[in-house]
C-alpha cells in the first residue's frame, strides 16, 4: 500500500532458514486460493517470535498481500502488531490499521488502541506517537474514552514533527466530547456524517431527527468543535438549536426561582429547555426541510497534504482525510500523492466473500465426518433439526467436539431456510461465548453475507439477553454492539 522504495519485493527466499517453509506454504495458499487462513496463521505463529524477524516477516507479508490487504487486515491478530511495532518496524501495522480505518472498523482500532496503551512503555518511537494520534482522531467519536486515553499518553512524547496530527486528534476529541453523552447509535451516524461532509443528508429519517434531537441537548454556545455540525446540519435547524442552547446556559445562571419563565415564547409548553423535538416536529418537517430547495452540500475541506509522509505518519493522514469514506486508497511511489477510490458494494465485499467460500471448503475438507449432517440440515427445516442443532440428540450432543465445528460450518455455508440461519447464532454463543465466535461474525457481517441479518440479530440479543450476567467482556460488548448496530449507512 505504502511504497517506500523501487526494491523487488521480498520473497520467501529472503526470510530467515526458519521462516522458508511456512512463507512458501502461504504462498502456495495464496496462488492456489485454497487455505489461505490456516497457511496465514502458521507463518505468523512462528514469525512473529522474535524481534528480529519482523521486519522481515511484515515485509512479506506486505508484498503478498499486494491488492489483496482488506482480506489481509481480517485475519492479522493484533499480538502480532504489537510484536512488530515494539521490533521498531511498522509495516504490517500500517497496512492493518489503514484497512480497518477505511472500513469503519473502531472494534478492531479499539482493541489495537487498548493493546497499545498496555504495552506502550516498552515500545519507544516516533512512528508510534503517529499511530496513537491517529488512532485518537479515528476513535475520537465513537470510542471516546479510548481516545483520551491515546491522547494522553502520545502527548507527553510528541514532538515538532507530530505538531498537525495533535491538533487534529484535539480538534476530533472537542467534537466528540459534545456527543459523548448520546446514544452509541448517535454517534456512530454522526462520526460516519461529519467525515463524509461531501455527501447530501435529508435528515427525515428517525435515526437522523433522533440524533439532532441528541445533539441539541448537548449544544452549548461558544463550544469547542461545534461548527464542524454546522457544515452538514439544515441552517435553520443550527439556527433554533443555537438560540435554545444561548437560552438555556442563560436560564441555568439564574436563580432557581426563576428558571424557565423566559422559554415560553420560544418553545412549545410540552417542550422542556434541553430539548429541540417537540420544537422542531411541532412546525413540521416542511418548515425546517423544504423540498423546493436546492440539497445542501457542504464540500470536505480536509487539506490533501503532499510529500514524503510513510508509515503510520501515513496512516494519520488518511484518517484526517476521511477514513469512514474510503474503501481502496493509495500513496504513489513516485510523488507520495493520496488518492481515493470508492468501489461498488458489490465489489468491496468480494475478498470476503471470496474468503467465506475459501474458508467453508477448507473447513468441509476437514469434517468427513461431518458431511451426512451438514447435507441433512441444508436440506431440512428448523423443525426438522432443531433437535440436531441444539445438541441434545445423540446423533451429536453438545459435548461432541464435532458439534461446534458443524455451528462454524454452518456460519460459513449456511442453509437457506431462514429461520435455521436466525437460530444459529444464538447455538455457536451458548456453545462458544468468546472471541473466536465474535471474530467469525465480524468476518461474516459483510454487506450481503448470507448470514448478515442473522449475525446482526443475534448480536443484538446477546447484548439484551446477558446485560446482568456478565458473560462477555467490555470490549467484547463493544463488538457485539458495533455488529448489532452498524454504523449509519
Amino acid at each position: 500500500m505504502i511504497a517506500t522504495s523501487h526494491e523487488p519485493p521480498p520473497s520467501a527466499e529472503d526470510l530467515p532458514e526458519e521462516l522458508r517453509p511456512a512463507a512458501r506454504a502461504l504462498a502456495k495458499a495464496l496462488a492456489e486460493n485454497q487455505g489461505v487462513n490456516r497457511c496465514f496463521a502458521d507463518f505468523c505463529s512462528k514469525a512473529y517470535v522474535k524481534p528480529e524477524w519482523a521486519g522481515a516477516a511484515s515485509e512479506f507479508l506486505a508484498a503478498s498481500f499486494e491488492d489483496r490487504e482488506q482480506e489481509l487486515a481480517s485475519m492479522a491478530r493484533i499480538p502480532d502488531l504489537i510484536i512488530e511495532l515494539a521490533s521498531g518496524q511498522q509495516t504490517l501495522t500500517t497496512v492493518v490499521a489503514f484497512e480497518w480505518a477505511a472500513h469503519s472498523d473502531a472494534g478492531r482500532l479499539s482493541k489495537l488502541a487498548e493493546a497499545l496503551a498496555a504495552t506502550q512503555s516498552k515500545i519507544q518511537s516516533s512512528e508510534v506517537v503517529h499511530l496513537m494520534l491517529a488512532l485518537a482522531t479515528s476513535l475520537a467519536i465513537s470510542r471516546y474514552p479510548r481516545a483520551i486515553q491515546m491522547l494522553t499518553l502520545a502527548e507527553p512524547k510528541a514532538t515538532e514533527e507530530h505538531a498537525e496530527s495533535l491538533a487534529e486528534a484535539r480538534n476530533w476529541l472537542a467534537i466528540g466530547s459534545i456527543l459523548r453523552g448520546c446514544s452509541q447509535e448517535t454517534r456512530d451516524l454522526w462520526d460516519h456524517r461529519l467525515r463524509r461532509r461531501r455527501s447530501v443528508w435529508t435528515w427525515t429519517s428517525p435515526a437522523e431527527t433522533t440524533a439532532l434531537d441528541e445533539l441539541a441537548d448537548h449544544l452549548k454556545p461558544g463550544q469547542e468543535g461545534a461548527q464542524i455540525f454546522q457544515s452538514v446540519v439544515p441552517p435553520e435547524w443550527w439556527e433554533q438549536a443555537q438560540k435554545l442552547a444561548a437560552d438555556r446556559e442563560l436560564n441555568d445562571s439564574k436563580p432557581a426561582e426563576t428558571k424557565g419563565s423566559e422559554f415560553a415564547p420560544i418553545l412549545p409548553k410540552s417542550t422542556g429547555p434541553t430539548s429541540l423535538k417537540a420544537d422542531m416536529h411541532s412546525v413540521g418537517a416542511t418548515s425546517l426541510f423544504p423540498p423546493e430547495e436546492s440539497p445542501i452540500i457542504v464540500w470536505n475541506a480536509w487539506p490533501f497534504f503532499v510529500g514524503g509522509l510513510v508509515g503510520a505518519a501515513a496512516l494519520a493522514l488518511v484518517i484526517w482525510i476521511s477514513p469512514y469514506e474510503l474503501k481502496k486508497a493509495r500513496l504513489t511511489s513516485s510523488k507520495d500523492e493520496f488518492r481515493a477510490t470508492e468501489p461498488s458494494s458489490d465489489e468491496s465485499s468480494a475478498p470476503q466473500e471470496e474468503w467465506r467460500k475459501s474458508e467453508a471448503a477448507r473447513v468441509a475438507g476437514e469434517s468427513a465426518d461431518l458431511l451426512d449432517l451438514h447435507g441433512r440440515i441444508l436440506k431440512s427445516s428448523w423443525a426438522d433439526v432443531e433437535g440436531l442443532l441444539s445438541g441434545t440428540t445423540a446423533d451429536l450432543p453438545k459435548e461432541d467436539s464435532r458439534y461446534l465445528r458443524l455451528l462454524t460450518w454452518l456460519h460459513l455455508d449456511p442453509p437457506s431456510d431462514v429461520e435455521i440461519r436466525n437460530r444459529l447464532p444464538a447455538l455457536i454463543a451458548a456453545a462458544k461465548g468468546d472471541s473466536t465466535t465474535l471474530d467469525l461474525w465480524e468476518k461474516l457481517a459483510y454487506k450481503g453475507s448470507p448470514m448478515e441479518e442473522a449475525i446482526r440479530n443475534g448480536a443484538r440479543s446477546q447484548l439484551y439477553l446477558t446485560e446482568d450476567k456478565g458473560v462477555w467482556s467490555i470490549s467484547q460488548r463493544e463488538t457485539l454492539q458495533k455488529l448489532g448496530w452498524p454504523t449509519a449507512p
